[in-house]
């Protein structure tokens, strides 16, 4: 399904301070352990910077809130603390997990003052040809909790990776006991119509990083409607793909074992794909030259 890792990680972060792995450790008592209450957020970091770092903060903020948690670090410690942490495992090419956990809790069941863990891990890409080729997806009827904030909890997809493997699917595509179809477990879904329109779901789903830089890029070329999408579009679309921080934009070919379109990656989400790694070129050598500057 995915190109493997290819390094482990030295180094972690615990509330501002970088660790050797080996004596990074939270107490049995947090409640991300006993309850799974937190949040985290995952951002990729290419030549040693993480990409749209600015939009994937904002999130991690709205995620703790939505939770009534807040963050130990400020902005600025914690930016800081994101680039140490990167120097000290050495890999310019990662991915940055924060987690942010509900405490350690007297009676295993109130949030008390958060904890914050930022580690530095490789991310697995898919692999070329799924690109060129498309990937499918099977449906599965849930609706996650609290769809807005990136929480802990991903038991529904992990329990439904026997399945996802059996159907020699790529992952499973959230739709509600009334057809209604939302996002993917760790993606956001979008289909383009007969007519061309690109379309995404406005309810019951994260927001995507990258779904909204393709939304951007979307909107300067094609007409673009932010709605709630049914199963039953799927028979009538032209395209379907899925974005997200480690897949960009990828294609979406079958569904159910039902084909989309002509059964191939279409046009239009070739040409957002290729658009978005442009923009991220962009954006990482506009950060060059602003580390530089500083």
């Amino acid at each position: 399904m995915f190109c493997e890792p290819v390094f482990q990680p030295q180094f972690v972060g615990i509330n501002g301070v970088v660790l050797p792995a080996s004596e990074a450790k939270i107490h049995i008592t947090d409640l991300a352990f006993l309850r799974g209450y937190g949040i985290f957020d995952f951002m990729r970091v290419e030549s040693g910077i993480p990409m749209f770092m600015e939009r994937y903060l904002a999130r991690f903020r709205h995620s703790a809130a939505l939770l009534g948690l807040e963050i130990p670090l400020s902005e600025h410690v914690l930016i800081t603390h994101l680039y140490e942490l990167i120097a000290a495992n050495g890999h310019p090419k990662s991915g940055l997990k924060l987690v942010l956990t509900g405490g350690y809790s007297l009676d295993g069941y109130h949030p008390a003052s958060p904890n914050l863990v930022v580690m530095d891990v490789p991310y697995p890409s898919p692999k070329p040809e799924q690109y060129s080729e498309g990937v499918s997806l099977i449906t599965h009827s849930y609706i996650r909790e609290i769809p807005e904030a990136k929480t802990l909890n991903y038991i529904i997809p992990i329990r439904a990776l026997p399945q996802i493997k059996a159907a020699n699917a790529f992952d499973v595509l959230y739709v509600d006991d009334n057809g209604w179809i939302t996002e993917s477990s760790r993606s956001n879904f979008f289909l383009v119509t007969s007519e061309g329109t690109v379309v995404t779901s406005n309810k019951g789903i994260l927001a995507g990083i990258t779904r909204g830089v393709v939304l951007e890029l979307a909107e300067a070329s094609f007409k673009v409607e932010m709605r709630p999408v049914h199963r039953d579009e799927l028979a009538t679309a032209h395209e379907a793909f899925i974005t997200s921080t480690t897949k960009g934009v990828l294609g979406v070919v079958q569904v159910d074992g039902q084909i989309i379109g002509d059964g191939k990656v279409g046009g239009i989400c070739d040409t957002l794909h290729h658009a978005f790694l442009a923009f991220s070129k962009a954006y990482l050598e506009n950060a060059k030259q602003l580390l530089m500057k500083d």
